[in-house]
Parts: structure tokens; C-alpha cells; sequence
């Protein structure tokens, strides 16, 4: 998932101490986890490979997702993006079953 981080964006994640890379790298997580919630507004939960859990506002447009803030997850996030895993790693399983 290719995610556009502006000028603006990286200003304001790094009050976070969030940089850039880590959002882009935080895309690329195999194990990510996208919410929707909103029309165009998404949550994204992923891992750096540096092991910080990330959660990323992203707004949609025709260009792609356009990150607006980030920081790491806290504990709430965390039980969301494992239950979240959980769920997927299931159905994921269970289609190589059926197959």
C-alpha cells in the first residue's frame, strides 16, 4: 500500500515522533490492519520493522491515501489490530482448508 505523506503531514507526525519512513515502511506491513471510518477516512494499524505499532489516519482520494497524523498505538489500538490479526489469520487459514 503506497501511502503520500505532505510537507504538512511529516511536520505534524513528527510532534508524534512519527518520521516519514516509518509511515511508509508501516504500509508495506504484510500483517496491517485498514479500517474504515468514514466515507474516504480510514485507520490504518501496522508494524515498523523496527517493531513500533503505528496507527495512521489516511484520508482516501484519487490520488491514493494521504496520511494526516500518526502515533504509536495505544493499548486500545493494540487489542483492535491483534483482534483484527486474529480474525484474518482465521479466515486466511480457513480457505486453504477449503481449497
Amino acid at each position: 500500500m503506497d501511502i503520500i505523506v505532505t510537507r504538512n503531514a511529516a511536520i505534524h507526525m513528527l510532534k508524534h515522533n512519527v518520521f516519514p519512513r516509518e509511515i511508509h515502511d508501516a504500509g508495506k506491513d504484510t500483517a496491517r490492519v485498514l479500517v474504515r471510518r468514514g466515507r474516504d477516512i480510514y485507520f490504518l494499524y501496522a508494524k515498523t520493522p523496527a517493531g513500533r505499532r503505528l496507527a495512521i489516519l489516511l484520508f482516501k482520494r484519487p490520488a491514493g491515501f494521504f496520511a494526516k497524523s500518526a502515533h504509536e498505538m495505544m493499548p486500545s489500538e493494540k487489542r483492535l489490530y491483534q483482534k483484527k490479526r486474529k480474525t484474518r489469520r482465521n479466515d486466511e487459514a480457513d480457505e486453504k482448508e477449503g481449497a
